[in-house]
This record gives structure tokens, C-alpha cells and sequence, in this order.
């Protein structure tokens, strides 16, 4: 087959020019810093997701994690996931070391620096999406669920200080729901995981759990009572007309419906 001589020099000087394209930008990272890297990094942003697009841009696409005590400062915030509802192993925290070390090995190349970095971003930008809004969403279990489950507006600006100064804990409560319900849904699951280490809620001796029975059946014939002979049978009862003393183990339904029994399993009304 012909092949014309202008042809033949191009493909000759490709082919000698290709071991230093690549060089650039997979070869030891001592002969040119951080700047490989770099331009890895924002090569790969050209196609990568908004999230670390933002991420990058507000870093002048700068590597995130070349310190260890970077990492480490990260993984011991994952760990506190716990606090949130969230299981921190789902993280694999105590993998993100290891990694960092087999990504800056004796000579490291610029594309496992650039890949671990990204892959680290990554992680973090996902860390945060789940502590806005959780990280199951509601519409893959429940088919009917019509509430909508926005993303949450992270300022990648505020991310990548706490980065730097591996303040992870203040960038983690700057994701979280700022209301006050949530606030107390975190106390709360900080109460019952005490109550759990500490054996669980306490038993009644026999005596005082056999009286707490009587009491409830006592209720509910009472109620019953009531509800029959009240005036305003079938409709819905007044609330004047509730009895004085109300027992604490019953609920006494004002739907016109029988009242009901809030007590343990083993009363019956």
C-alpha cells in the first residue's frame, strides 16, 4: 500500500512525540510538582459531574489531598457519622489511608494522584449530600411518594477552606438540615443509643406490672362504660363530657368510634 511521504513523516513524529505526551501527564510527579497533576485534574473535570466541576473550579483545580494528615482528618469526621443516623462503615473510612499511601508510592505517577484525588472529592461531596437529605431516598421504597427530594446548595467555596484547614466538622454542619426538628431527632438518637449501652429499658418488678394490667382493664371498662351511655352516641362524644379522671394508660377515642387501649400487649379490653 502507498502511503504518500508527508503522510509517513507525520505518523514518524507521533509516534516519536508519544512517549512524552504521556510523561506529562502519568510520569513521576518529582519532576514537576503538583502541575501534572493539575492538569489532569481539570482535564478529567471537563467531563466530570457539577458537583466536583464546583469543587475543582473554587480550588483553581488544585489536588485536595496530597497531605496525609488530610485524609486522617477526614476519616475520623466519617466516624462521627454515627451522630446522623448514618453507619460511617458504609464509608470505608479506614481504607482512605491505605489508599493515599498506594497512591503516593515511592515515585508516584500524576494520574493515580489525580484519580485518588478525585475519588477522595468524591467521596466527600457524597458524605454531604447524604447528611442534607439522606442517603436512601424515599421514592425507590414507597412508588407513591410525590414529595420532591432537591439537592442540596453546597458552597464549594466554604468546602474547600474546610478541606485545607481539615476542618471537616464545620463543613459537615453547615450541610445539615438547620431545623430545629432535626436538631432533636439527633438528641434523641444520642438518648436511646445511651439508653442501649446501658442494657435497655429497665423491667417492672411483678407486682407493680400486674397492677399496672389491673389498672388498664379498669380503664377501659370505664371508658366503655361511658361511651355507651353517653347522650351523644354514635356521634362523636364532647369533650365536656370526658371523665374526670382520665387513666394515663388509656386513649379514649373522640371519633364516635369504641375507645381504645393504649396499654401492653396483655390487656385486653
Amino acid at each position: 500500500m502507498f502511503v504518500p511521504a508527508r503522510t509517513s513523516v507525520l505518523i514518524v513524529l507521533t509516534l516519536w512525540l508519544l512517549p512524552w505526551a504521556e510523561s506529562a501527564g502519568s510520569g513521576p510527579v518529582e519532576s514537576e510538582g503538583d502541575v501534572a497533576v493539575t492538569r489532569l485534574i481539570a482535564q478529567w473535570m471537563a467531563i466530570g459531574d457539577d458537583d466536583l466541576q464546583a469543587f475543582y473550579a473554587a480550588r483553581a483545580m488544585r489536588p485536595a489531598w496530597r497531605d496525609a494528615n488530610v485524609v486522617a482528618a477526614l476519616a475520623a469526621a466519617i466516624a462521627t457519622l454515627d451522630d446522623d443516623g448514618l453507619v460511617p462503615g458504609d464509608y470505608h473510612p479506614e481504607t482512605l489511608l491505605g489508599a493515599y499511601h498506594d497512591a503516593h508510592a515511592a515515585q508516584p505517577r500524576a494520574d493515580a494522584l489525580a484519580r485518588f484525588d478525585i475519588e477522595l472529592s468524591r467521596l466527600l461531596i457524597t458524605v454531604l449530600h447524604h447528611l442534607a437529605s439522606g442517603k436512601v431516598d424515599p421514592a425507590a421504597i414507597d412508588p407513591d411518594w410525590d414529595l420532591p427530594r432537591t439537592a442540596p446548595l453546597l458552597d464549594f467555596a466554604v468546602v474547600s477552606q474546610a478541606v485545607d484547614a481539615r476542618q471537616f466538622e464545620t463543613v459537615f454542619a453547615t450541610a445539615r438540615p438547620g431545623h430545629a426538628l432535626y436538631a432533636g431527632l439527633r438528641t434523641g438518637l444520642a438518648r436511646y443509643r445511651d439508653l442501649e449501652r446501658r442494657g435497655g429499658w429497665g423491667t417492672l418488678p411483678a407486682r407493680a406490672a400486674a397492677a399496672h394490667r389491673h389498672a388498664g382493664r379498669r380503664c377501659c371498662a370505664r371508658a366503655w362504660r361511658w361511651w355507651r351511655t353517653s347522650p351523644s352516641h354514635p356521634r362523636i362524644p364532647a369533650l365536656t363530657r370526658l371523665p374526670r379522671r382520665r387513666c394515663p394508660t388509656q386513649t379514649v377515642m373522640t371519633t364516635g368510634l369504641p375507645p381504645r387501649c393504649a396499654v401492653s400487649s396483655a390487656t385486653t379490653c
